[in-house]
């Protein structure tokens, strides 16, 4: 891929990113006819893999066409680059698994934190990412690399204290145990993210796979799995409760999947809001693996804490919540560590800039014309000796 395709695919990345997030915290946001609202975090994780899934029609058409990258002249690049074209498939039910994990802690956090909140915590996935790479992939963290993910941590660090001290309305401020339950989910999920990536990665390094057929594959396995788990989910009792404003265990179980169908039939805001959570997670996760394959895990993770800023102005503009300025103080450094990271804003002293990707192929190109000169004179020296 060239320049311009990279950045046509990470802002598509963006734009279905954005959509998932704002459309799960709309559903969350509704309620059907009789007031119940809309409580089913277990449920849209179901709905999610159901839209992964239909990434396999895709997949099946470019197959059947053997156009892209199913085309006999890509599979032949590969196999030069040393890929591996066949897979074992039951490989992708892994990160399916870490999946389950990450999208069930992060749907649940959902109903505790704003969409804001919930979008700017998510920059903690790049550095559970970041250690994962290092971990799993070996990959060298340089110094701009390090010191973008020290600013990640900073700005997550303002963000998460601003959404748990809150103002109490006499001057002080007061602890927000929602915020803190919303927080400590979204920790959880961060590292179930990051190797989950890394995972994925590692795959796509060694095996020739479409990123359409890895989406679809890694739903099948979450689709197969959930719902097991939504029937045993079904059929244990709980009863119905509301903590700090936020209603739990709806229907006298610990997820109620009928109550679910009822009310997504019912209520056409629901409906159409889980339409396009299944529609954005198909082209959101697709492209985020397609970014995995092409540019690293940590440069999907990173990206993906860019939405941010648009999911943010959205929620103040439409009033989903009110202006808080230390959360957007939170949000500079957010930005520039996402900035540093990804090489976009490079800084040009203390060694910054030694090892960006543009600075290491100067210095291996500027090796190879070296090498090249060393064999000319090599084989010049050579000539002569022969002549005399």
């Amino acid at each position: 891929m060239n320049k311009v395709q990279l950045y046509i695919l990470m802002g598509l990345m963006l734009l279905s990113g954005c959509a998932n997030t704002l459309v799960i915290k709309f559903a969350d946001m509704q309620s059907e006819p009789e007031g119940t609202p809309f409580s089913h975090p277990f449920f849209q994780c179901l709905m999610m893999f159901v839209g992964e899934t239909l990434c396999l029609f895709y997949y099946f058409y470019l197959a059947a066409k053997q156009t892209g990258p199913e085309s006999p002249e890509e599979k032949a690049k590969a196999k030069a680059r040393g890929q591996i074209l066949g897979i074992n498939f039951h490989l992708f039910g892994i990160p399916a698994c870490l999946d389950i994990i990450t999208s069930t802690l992060m749907l649940a956090s959902m109903l505790f934190v704003t969409a804001s909140v919930y979008q700017m915590m998510r920059g903690g996935v790049p550095l559970s990412t970041a250690f994962c790479g290092w971990l799993i992939l070996k990959r060298k963290l340089y110094r701009h690399h390090l010191l973008g993910l020290l600013l990640l941590l900073t700005g997550i660090i303002i963000v998460g204290l601003a959404s748990i001290l809150k103002d109490d309305g006499s001057g002080g401020s007061s602890i927000d145990s929602n915020a803190i339950i919303g927080i400590v989910l979204l920790i959880f999920s961060f590292i179930s993210c990051g190797i989950q990536f890394s995972i994925e990665e590692k795959l796509f390094t060694k095996y020739y796979v479409h990123p359409v057929q890895a989406v679809g594959t890694e739903g099948i396995h979450g689709l197969g799995i959930y719902v097991i788990l939504l029937i045993i989910f079904y059929n244990i009792p709980m009863e119905s409760k509301t903590q700090n404003g936020v209603q739990m265990f709806l229907g006298d179980r610990f997820e109620d999947s009928v109550l679910a169908t009822y009310q997504m039939f019912s209520n056409v805001k629901i409906g159409l809001s889980i339409f396009g959570v299944i529609i954005s997670i198909a082209f959101y996760n697709t492209f985020g693996l397609a970014v995995t394959k092409n540019i690293s895990a940590t440069s999907r993770a990173v990206l993906d804490s860019a939405r941010t800023v648009f999911v943010s102005l959205y929620s103040l503009i439409v009033g989903w919540e009110a202006f808080n300025w230390v959360e957007w103080v939170g949000f500079i450094p957010l930005t520039l560590g996402t900035l540093l990271y990804n090489e976009i804003v490079v800084l040009p002293f203390l060694g910054f800039n030694n090892y960006t990707i543009e600075a290491l192929a100067k210095r291996e190109k500027e090796n190879k014309g070296q090498l090249t000169n060393f064999d000319e004179e090599s084989q010049q020296h050579i000539k002569l000796q022969i002549s005399c």
